[in-house]
């Protein structure tokens, strides 16, 4: 996964420093190298419980991050350095090697912690500017597999039990409960 992006890094040693589940599994990994350089760490996202890889499948959405990953796409917007990604359509099982942003001094979104109004209107204008790329155009190749989501009448009522849920965990966690 490293390959392109760092020629001549072999890397001898892995190290996994954290694991995370959710959606998907995810870890952070400490490298070390049997020659040439690369990061010292790297985030991997892997495939998930079985009912959230089904969950992604019945949405079209199970390898979409990996082949993103591994498309090479110029994308628009500030984002980690995708290194690389995989996808086994028989385990509906993906993986993405990413720049461990947290090396560098960044904080990830991790849905619980709020986001100042300067993070949003830069995360809102990373968005404008990759729609106002590719709106009302065809996809070039590298990313042509990307199809448009829209929520359909079967998903509503799950969108609407995530949403309590959501709020009920929310709520949990604010100071006035």
């Amino acid at each position: 996964a490293l390959a392109s992006a760092f020629p001549g890094a072999v890397v001898a040693d892995v190290t996994v420093t954290s694991v995370g589940h959710g959606t998907n599994s995810r870890a952070t990994l400490s490298l070390g190298y049997a020659s040439g350089d690369g990061p010292r760490s790297v985030f991997l996202k892997g495939p998930g419980r079985w009912a959230n890889r089904l969950a992604l499948a019945a949405l079209g959405a199970w390898a979409t991050e990996s082949r993103l990953a591994a498309s090479g796409a110029d994308l628009p917007l500030s984002h980690a350095a995708l290194y690389g990604g995989a996808a086994d359509r028989a385990r509906l099982a993906s993986v993405v090697v990413i720049e461990d942003v947290t090396a560098g001094g960044s904080v990830p979104n991790d849905g619980i912690r709020p986001l100042s109004v300067a993070e949003v209107r830069d995360g809102l204008a990373g968005l404008a500017r990759l729609h106002a790329r590719y709106l009302g155009r065809p996809l070039p190749g590298p990313v042509s597999f990307l199809r448009p989501w829209r929520l359909g009448p079967a998903w509503g009522a799950v969108s609407v039990a995530n949403l309590a849920a959501g709020l009920r965990r929310y709520r949990a966690l604010s100071p006035a409960g």
